[in-house]
């Protein structure tokens, strides 16, 4: 099963966080690889150095100096664009499943884990299509 939010706030804001059109030079704060503020340091922020030697090619430049980025964490974080939209995004992206659910259809709109904090009287019929899906029995 793959449920989906297409307007989910969170999900739009990693997206365009995500977001690299300009190869490093970026109008949107956040936008990958991430660019520190101006006036820290002259070019200052993460870049791929495509002419270093292999596992050199993630830099970090920062006021203290330059250094190798060797942390897939705050490579995955700030460095490396994705090249997918993430799963709950986008109908779609579901591979080989053939069950897609909009959860717009349950009001959901763009309320990033709506399902878990909405009340129950406002996830009842979510909760109700999922576990029947699961071929869970429903006490009545």
């Amino acid at each position: 099963m793959n449920f989906f939010l297409p307007a989910d706030s969170a999900q739009s804001a990693w997206e365009l966080n995500n977001d690299s059109p300009f190869g490093g030079r970026f109008p949107v704060v956040g936008a990958k690889p991430h660019v520190f503020p101006d006036g820290v340091l002259e070019n200052a922020g993460y870049r791929y150095q495509r002419s270093a030697a292999a596992g050199q090619k993630l830099r970090v430049v920062r006021v203290a100096g330059e250094r190798t980025l060797n942390f897939p964490d705050e490579a995955m974080g700030f460095a490396v664009q994705a090249p997918s939209l993430t799963a709950g995004a986008d109908g779609r992206t579901r591979g080989s499943i053939d069950d897609a659910t909009d959860m717009t259809a349950y009001g959901f709109d763009s309320v990033h884990s709506a399902a878990f904090l909405f009340t129950i009287h406002q996830t009842r019929e979510f909760y109700g299509t999922l576990l029947l899906k699961l071929g869970v029995a429903v006490q009545p």
